[in-house]
């Protein structure tokens, strides 16, 4: 896991990501159905995601042999993931999620500012 603050200690936690994958009609380009994909790390996120929009079968079942697509831009893609870590002495907890970033339970100012000032270099953050 990289670590870009200099911290003490890193550890992942928690990680969830959810997203759903529509099938379509070739014909009229409707949805006929989707199915809900929920994953707890990043690869088994992208392994399910690939594996359900390539599934000839699932896009038979429910789209005629038309398209499958995720909604991975669209409001419905979700994910959390929660990092505690260690600056000097203070211990925290980052929680990113698709809209924002939290860190809570640090004791010391210089904590907030080192993950602000570093936040502030990462455009999706902004």
């Amino acid at each position: 896991m990289e670590n870009p603050l200099g911290l003490a200690e890193v550890e992942l936690g928690k990680q969830t990501y959810k997203t759903y994958v529509g099938y379509f009609d070739p014909n009229t380009s409707e949805m006929n159905g989707k199915v809900q994909v929920t994953a707890y790390t990043r690869a088994e996120y992208a392994a399910a995601v690939t594996a359900l929009t390539g599934s000839a079968d699932l896009k038979t079942a429910f789209g005629n042999g038309g398209t499958a697509e995720t909604s991975e831009i669209g409001t419905e893609a979700t994910w959390n993931v929660r990092i505690s870590a260690k600056l000097g002495t203070d211990t925290f907890q980052i929680s990113l999620n698709r809209d924002s970033m939290t860190v809570s339970g640090y004791a010391d100012d210089a904590t907030l500012a080192a993950v602000d000032a570093w936040a502030d270099t990462k455009p999706a953050l902004n």
